[in-house]
């Protein structure tokens, strides 16, 4: 089984590359009763969807989805626990490439001998002798590849509780979703097979359920679905922006979504247009599909008539500009006349105030005589 087999490395390597599926328990049991498990796939109140698996967390709000998730472990998959004696005792993790000690018959994983202090073993403190030549733990490698796994495209990470958790899970904790009645939808919605530890590989590569970019990225769609299965088919019917959509009524062009608006705007031949030559008078509209034939009998179209029409507007340019500079200097010289005014009116001020300053003296003396 050596060269078909799952190489922990390998392994490991793939799943820091997969997009798994994420949740928030909190709010899911948060959604109205009646709505249930599609409702929820398209709620926007609800957190979930697919982020990339590679070994770190990114903080996340309602706005902001995570961009990276937890590598799911092995561990974490396993259907039954798994034996300590399959677990490395130098790092903690299931045994990679297992070797046997000497002369205590310990195991330990391949790449962990060189981290062993003093060569002595970590599991009885025991001197321990490392050979040239490490013998394997052929027995303890078999019953680490006949590990029975949950397909990791059957879990769901949970953005509360920070745990890998069944799909299955996640499917019933939905409120009006009694345990066992999701049932029907787990071969549609996510993966249910077990597979052994040696085809994990195999499977991730091949699943139907496994997580890839929507087919209509290239049409701007950033979306992370399953290959297959209702999340799959209600995504491309429904939200896909390179969903097809009906054709156009007008002219019958098979559409995406995404196309329609520019479809519309710039190639719909059954769209009403106006005449090109609208800006030089031309009232006609017609369709798209029309405007070639229109424009070959359009009487704006004649050269003569589209010389003489540009003269008059021309013209008409030049009288507007024209008329703009006149109505300028005529501005100016309003400006000019009540500055006139105003200095006018001073000066007849200045010239009525000597003069009430001499009859007033005028009445003091007859007074006085």
């Amino acid at each position: 089984m050596g060269d078909e087999s799952c190489r922990s490395e390998d392994c490991d390597l793939l799943l820091s590359a997969i997009y798994m599926h994420f949740h928030s328990m909190q709010e899911l049991t948060q959604l109205p009763r009646q709505q249930g498990i599609l409702h929820w796939l398209n709620d926007p109140r609800s957190r979930r969807g697919y982020a990339k698996a590679d070994g770190f967390y990114t903080d996340h709000d309602r706005e902001r989805m995570p961009t990276s998730i937890p590598v799911p472990r092995v561990e974490g998959l396993a259907v039954e626990e798994i034996d300590a004696n399959l677990i490395c005792c130098v790092c903690q993790n299931l045994l990679r490439d297992p070797i046997v000690l000497s002369p205590c018959a310990h195991v330990v994983g391949g790449p962990c001998v060189q981290y062993l202090h003093n060569n002595v073993c970590p599991r009885c403190q025991e001197n321990i002798t490392l050979g040239s030549e490490p013998i394997p733990a052929r027995y303890a490698q078999e019953r680490v590849l006949e590990l029975r796994l949950n397909c990791p495209f059957g879990m769901s990470y949970d953005l509360d509780t920070r745990t890998y958790v069944s799909l299955r899970i996640v499917l019933e904790s939905i409120q009006g979703i009694a345990p066992g009645q999701g049932d029907a939808f787990e071969g549609q919605l996510f993966c249910t097979e077990i597979i052994r530890y040696e085809d994990l590989q195999l499977h991730i590569l091949e699943c139907p359920f496994r997580p890839v970019r929507c087919s209509g990225n290239s049409y701007g769609c950033p979306a992370v679905i399953p290959q297959t299965g209702l999340i799959h088919a209600l995504h491309m019917r429904s939200i896909c922006p390179a969903r097809e959509v009906d054709p156009c009524p007008r002219c019958g062009a098979s559409l995406r979504f995404t196309e329609m608006e520019s479809h519309n705007r710039t190639s719909c031949l059954g769209e009403i247009v106006h005449c090109d030559n609208e800006n030089i008078g031309c009232p006609e509209m017609v369709s798209r599909g029309d405007l070639r034939a229109h424009m070959e009998r359009c009487p704006y179209s004649s050269e003569l008539v589209q010389r003489d029409l540009k003269r008059c507007y021309g013209r008409i340019e030049e009288l507007k500009r024209e008329n703009a500079t006149l109505r300028e200097t005529n501005n100016a010289l309003r400006r000019e006349n009540a500055a006139l005014r105003e200095a006018n009116g001073a000066a007849e001020r200045e010239d009525k105030e000597p003069r009430n300053e001499r009859g007033a003296a005028r009445r003091r003396a007859v007074a006085e005589y």
